[in-house]
């Protein structure tokens, strides 16, 4: 029997927003977020010129910033910030039999999940946890 993927988003932390500053940055201990544009992957810092800050985004876009954040040189306010990577794990994986009425307790293996179901089962539920971002 094939199981039945579950995703559950877990809401992270929401630390406050710091200007970028680079020293920080460089800790790893923080993550860059674009107040339109939320969480980014920083893929360069020292690009030269104006922009040293290049930064992507999940939905395929790529910026490039100044060492202060700001997207335009003349810009008045930065649109490139930092924040204290959340903290904390999330839980493991689980897999459940389900049954007519009920589900069972949870097993970390399908191979466990399978091994103590009974001939009543009409699925398996798979739950996966991950970020809420």
């Amino acid at each position: 029997m094939t199981p039945q993927k579950i995703i559950v988003k877990i809401p992270r932390k929401q630390g406050e927003l710091i200007p970028f500053d680079l020293e920080k940055w460089n800790t790893g201990e923080y993550e860059a977020v674009n107040v339109n544009y939320g969480i980014g992957r920083v893929l360069c810092t020292d690009n030269g010129g104006n922009f040293p800050i290049i930064v992507a985004y999940g939905n395929g876009g790529v910026d490039t910033y100044t060492i202060n954040g700001k997207y335009h040189v003349s810009a008045n306010d930065p649109r490139l910030f930092i924040r204290k990577k959340s903290e904390g794990e999330l839980p493991e994986d689980e897999y459940r039999n389900i049954y007519p009425i009920g589900n069972s307790k949870a097993y970390p293996t399908l191979e466990k999940v399978n091994h103590y179901a009974t001939t009543n089962r009409i699925a398996i539920i798979h739950i996966t946890y991950a970020w809420e971002d």
